[in-house]
């Protein structure tokens, strides 16, 4: 019924979750997550990596995103017990760089500065209404295949104003 959808037309996409926690070895810093699923070959990484102080984080004792990862030899890998540490981290944090991702989730949550890369059938729902969300930077690049024959080819950025933030 539209009386009951219309009472979400005008909600407040900022942060709602929120930690006074913070962790000085984060300062400054860019925290990176990146996941095997949903990437793609155009995201700067290289450049990221290169121009800014960035530290890997995950979960996984074997470290095996940070592992995969092309250029785990410029930044240093740092394993978490759990999501008050991860959100501490991300508190101190000056930016986040990452995939579609549990982690991501929590930068948006947070409202941290962030800058995500987009290679999934279900980006249209994540970019929703993405000019509420503030300091939000992507690069979508999604190729339809026959695996999800709904969703159409999306190739888009947002990017303008990053480098208040990042050097690419």
């Amino acid at each position: 019924n539209s009386a009951f959808l219309s009472q979400f037309n005008n909600l407040t996409y900022g942060p709602w979750l929120k930690t006074n926690k913070t962790n000085d070895l984060f300062k400054d810093k860019v925290i990176i997550h990146r996941s095997f699923k949903n990437q793609h070959n155009n995201f700067p990484w290289q450049d990221i990596v290169n121009n800014n102080d960035c530290v890997f984080v995950g979960f996984d004792t074997n470290h095996v995103e940070w592992k995969e990862f092309q250029y785990k030899d410029n930044v240093q890998y740092v394993r978490f017990d759990n999501f008050l540490d991860y959100c501490s981290a991300l508190n101190s944090c000056k930016f986040y760089v990452g995939n579609l991702t549990g982690p991501t989730a929590f930068a948006q949550s947070m409202g941290i500065p962030r800058f995500l890369e987009l290679a999934s059938p279900s980006i249209n729902t994540y970019l929703h209404d993405e000019e509420k969300f503030e300091n939000f930077f992507y690069i979508c690049d999604y190729e339809h295949n026959s695996g999800y024959p709904n969703v159409q080819t999306t190739k888009k950025s947002k990017i303008n104003g990053i480098d208040r933030f990042i050097n690419l």
